[in-house]
């Protein structure tokens, strides 16, 4: 598909420039966006372009969407080809507001306005009204697989899915899941290298399996975790001290652990 040509200034509103949920590298990606999206008010960036562009892997560009879409800041539509079930563009709507909980409408107009109650209309499938109606597997796989980080053997992972979740509650509660594992230690690690293939999630049940999710602290910085006797080592010392620390610091940037 085209790729939309991004405008020569991206937008950064006062909300999310002071807030605290939104890392530093968020709100650059949220500035992209605004400058993707067209007079629609949407944009459809793959996640290979933006991987490219900021040259991270797609994990942590799916945990940058899933925060900022998590604090209301974005909002992820998917299209499909008519008459099929093939998702043929991922539409990104930018909100200069966070989104209300309560899912009270904003000025932008969507195919799909939210639903009163607040339900998520890309992501659930668990209201009444579509309670009522069959379970469509297909339908909530690909909300499933859009979202989950480790996009390997899609085959496999369909078969396991349609094995493993078959009512629309039980759908809602994978997903909830799924979005306090993207979130957790295990999968932050390393860029996302110890994240399963999705069927081996799925047909282990890994969603019942209690997550381990650890509150960030500040990035600390390296004048403050040099020992205290530092200016008595030698010149030689020095330099592996501060490479020793400085590696120390640059890892816990990589797996995530810093604000």
């Amino acid at each position: 598909m085209e790729m939309n040509k991004p405008a020569y200034y991206g937008v950064i509103p006062a909300t999310i420039r002071y807030d605290k949920k939104i890392p530093t590298s968020e709100k650059v990606l949220f500035a992209e966006l605004t400058a993707l999206c067209n007079k629609t008010g949407y944009c459809w960036p793959t996640d290979n372009y933006l991987c490219e562009l900021y040259e991270v892997g797609r994990t942590t560009v799916q945990r940058w969407l899933n925060n900022l879409e998590k604090n209301g800041y974005i909002k992820r539509k998917l299209e499909y080809k008519k008459g099929s079930k093939k998702v043929i563009k991922r539409r990104i709507y930018t909100f200069e507001h966070p989104m209300p909980k309560n899912g009270t409408p904003y000025a932008q107009k969507w195919d799909n306005p939210m639903p009163k109650n607040g339900g998520d209309n890309n992501t659930s499938i668990n209201t009444k009204e579509n309670n009522k109606r069959k379970f469509d597997y297909e339908e909530a796989f690909v909300i499933f697989w859009d979202k989950y980080p480790n996009k390997k053997a899609k085959p496999k992972a369909l078969t396991a899915f349609r094995n493993k979740c078959k009512t629309t509650n039980q759908f809602d509660i994978i997903l909830k899941a799924l979005d306090q594992f993207i979130e957790s230690n295990d999968w932050k690690k390393n860029d996302g290298m110890f994240i399963p293939h999705p069927a081996t999630w799925l047909n282990g049940e890994r969603w019942l399996d209690d997550v381990a999710i650890q509150k960030k602290k500040p990035k600390p910085k390296l004048e403050d975790l040099l020992p205290k006797d530092f200016d008595d080592l030698t010149d030689e010392q020095q330099r592996e001290t501060r490479m020793y620390y400085q590696k120390q610091i640059d890892d816990g940037v990589k797996n995530g652990d810093y604000e």
